[in-house]
Formats: structure tokens, sequence, C-alpha cells
């Protein structure tokens, strides 16, 4: 089996890979979501990420790989709930995070660096294995060379895209002049686990609807990219499992992403990489999916994660260009039914456009998809 599922995170991200024996799966999960993801979801509570994971617990499953993609808190305040909160029980086998330590100098501003200090400290006081994949290096896709799979328990490969030494180095003078703002310091990891336990929200415990949209007009705007460095510190890889491929793309910059795929093709002797899924960045926003990074790829299904809530996603331009160039009848599949995302519930554009889509059966959000 290869099953991808997007729980229910709100305007973030939060993803539960299962592989392998479909009677004892292993799991990886990438990322938490925003802070209520993990927990506080009121009637949705029995869906949380926390009671998600519990349920794992008591099934004496095993959680191989925890990614965490970048700093944003829609990314990473669930992780931060989640190590202080760590369901009993549950063994993990590695953790992936680019940090202060992995990071080198830097221009730019960016949000979270106080999250990731946060996360810093409680991955240490927990003794948790830290991209020791990597050998403890920061995780990043090589500059030059061949982008060679990564090797995790039962045959899952993972193949990095993103970052980029470079976009790590965008990171680390906005990292610590955040921290200094805040008044902390990168290498007092102790202060940043004080100020963890004074947060409240992050403290450990103990049919009416917007005309039909026009997928020929929204391709006409420009992709104008990405220039968050937090957004190009993401971590971005390739899942390889028995011939089954999903690429997670975290919020990694379009020609990042682009650029790795084009390497990728030419060194396995593709035209374009196969792909069964494709786990499109920043939740579907128009600046990290563009028309040439949807050429690199031949896919049949797009996985976006968003409610709609805060900043709009997804943008209608990134789903026109979805449906314009990523391939024949691609299939749109969404972990919440929203204003923004349902106006793509349309049978004229179906039968005009050749495009499928999927939503949530019911009224509890989240998807799994199986590859």
């Amino acid at each position: 089996m290869f099953r991808v599922e997007m729980l229910p995170a709100g305007h973030g991200d939060s993803l539960l890979i299962a592989y392998g024996d479909p009677a004892a799966p292993r799991y990886v999960l990438i990322d938490g979501g925003p802070y209520y993801t993990y927990r506080n979801q009121r009637f949705l509570k029995r869906h949380a990420l926390s009671h998600r994971l519990e349920d794992l617990a008591r099934q004496g499953a095993r959680l191989e790989l925890l990614v965490t993609t970048h700093v944003d808190a829609d990314h990473i305040e669930g992780v931060v709930k989640l190590l202080g909160n760590w369901p009993p029980g549950l063994e993990i086998g590695d953790l992936w995070f680019n940090a202060w330590p992995h990071l080198v100098e830097a221009p730019d501003e960016l949000l979270g660096a106080e999250h990731g200090e946060m996360l810093s400290g409680l991955i240490g006081l927990k003794r948790l294995n830290w991209n020791a994949a990597l050998g403890g290096q920061r995780v990043a896709a090589p500059e030059v060379g061949d982008l060679a799979p990564i090797p995790l328990a039962d045959g899952l490969q993972l193949t990095l895209l993103s970052p980029r030494p470079a976009e790590l180095a965008a990171l680390a003078e906005a990292w610590e002049e955040e921290l200094r703002l805040a008044g902390l310091d990168p290498n007092s990891p102790e202060k940043a686990l004080e100020r963890l336990k004074e947060s409240a929200r992050l403290r450990p415990g103990d049919l009416l609807g917007a005309p039909a949209p026009d997928p020929q007009a929204l391709d006409e705007e420009p992709c104008e990219g990405d220039d968050s460095p937090a957004n190009g510190s993401s971590i971005a890889f390739l899942a390889e499992f028995e011939g089954k491929r999903c690429l997670f793309a975290g919020d990694a910059h379009p020609d990042v992403l682009e650029a790795s795929l084009r390497r990728l093709a030419r060194q396995w002797g593709e035209p374009r990489v196969r792909l069964d899924a494709f786990k499109v960045a920043h939740h579907g926003s128009g600046h990290n999916l563009s028309r040439e990074l949807l050429e690199r790829v031949d896919c049949p299904r797009y996985l976006i994660s968003s409610n709609g809530s805060y900043f709009g996603h997804p943008d209608p331009a990134a789903m026109a260009r979805i449906i314009l160039h990523g391939g024949a009848e691609p299939q749109l599949c969404f972990n919440y039914r929203s204003e923004e995302n349902e106006v793509w519930d349309n049978d004229r554009l179906r039968r005009d456009y050749g495009y499928r889509t999927q939503y949530p059966a019911g009224i509890i959000p989240g998807l799994a998809v199986e590859l």
C-alpha cells in the first residue's frame, strides 16, 4: 500500500503517508499544521493530529520519519505541540528539520525563527534522531551531481528536490535578526524552551457562490514566483514505493523544484518525471505553481491542502494551470470543501476542460488518496 492522507489542518499542511504491508503499515508525517491541528478541533477532535497519532501508538505503529518542511507557523506549530505532548508508546525513527545549525549567512525577512528555536530545543530535550539519514547535516538537494534517493525501511525512497544550500543561506541572517528582536539567542535553546512554556497555545501539556472561473483567462496571469526566504528553505522531496511516486513540495519555490525535476528527468532518461500524485506547494498558491514546473511532470493527481482561511488558498490561477497544463484529465484532490475550491466542482467546466475533482465525502474534512 501507498496512501497519502491530508489531515484537516486549516490553512496549513499536515500529511500522513502510510506504506508497506497493509496489515502493518509504516508511517511518515510531513508537518503538523497550525497549533490547533494538534488539538482543540472542537467537533473535529476525533480527527485532530493528536488523536490520529494516539491511534497509531495504540496499534503499536512506528513513525519512521517526521519531516518539518520549514518554519512557517502553519507547518511547524503543530509539530511543536506534538513534541511537547508526544503520544506514549509511539516510536519515531528520524526527524528532518533545518534549524540554525544547518544555516549559513543570508539576507531578508522571515516568519517563524522563534518557532524553529522552540522546536530545536524540544528535539534536543527529547534526544531525538535529527537529520540522521543525512548524518546530522542539513536536509538539502546537492547543487551538482545526481539526486540520490534516501532509503527508508521497507522500500520507501525519498529524493530531495529542495532546498538547495543557497536557499538555506537566504534564511540565516533573517533567522538571527528575528531572534534578536525576540530576545533569544540561536545558541541558547534553553531560552527558547522557557519562551515555549509561556506560550498559551504552544506550551507543552503535561451552493451560493462565485461565478464559474475562466481557466483560459486565469492561465494568462503571470506566475511571479515566491521570494520568501522561509518558503525557499522548505524541504521538498519525491517519495517512491513499489513503483509509485508522490512529490511532496512543502512551500518550495517553483524555480527550485523545476530545476531539480529537470535534473531528475535527465538523470532517469525520462522526458518528464512520472508521478502518481503531486502535493502542490504552498496550499495551491499561484506564486508556487508555474506552467514550467507543471511541464516537468507527468501526473494524474494534484493534492491541495487548505480550508481557504487567512490567505484564500488555493489560488484560481494555480488551479487553472493544473487544469490546462497538468496532463490528460488531471484530478484536483481537496482535503476541505471551501468557498475557494468548490468553484471547480462544476460539471460544465469539467466537461469543457477535461479534469476531475475529489472532495471529502461528508462534512468531516480530510482526504486519503490511495496511490
